[in-house]
């Protein structure tokens, strides 16, 4: 791995990380939605002994309650069909 490949990703994840800050100033509510959700995924896998790094490769119970959680309130937050904007 040459310097340049090392420059490369720097320049990537500084964009990276521009973009993360921009969409959280469009939406902070999101966001700390979001930390919720993980938090309580956290308490889910930790009360039950699992791991951190067993969720990085399956989904736990944890990541389950996660994933629930994101597709049950967002959908609040989205659109429905057939309403009238």
């Amino acid at each position: 791995m040459g310097r340049g490949s090392l420059d490369r990703r720097a320049a990537l994840l500084k964009v990276a990380l521009e973009n993360l800050i921009a969409d959280i100033r469009m939406d902070p509510r999101r966001y700390a939605r979001m930390i919720v959700y993980k938090a309580l995924g956290n308490l889910v896998d930790g009360f039950l002994g699992i791991p951190d790094l067993v969720g990085w490769f399956v989904t736990t119970p944890g990541g389950a309650v996660e994933d629930w959680l994101l597709d049950f309130v967002e959908g609040a937050y989205r659109p429905q069909p057939g309403q009238a904007s």
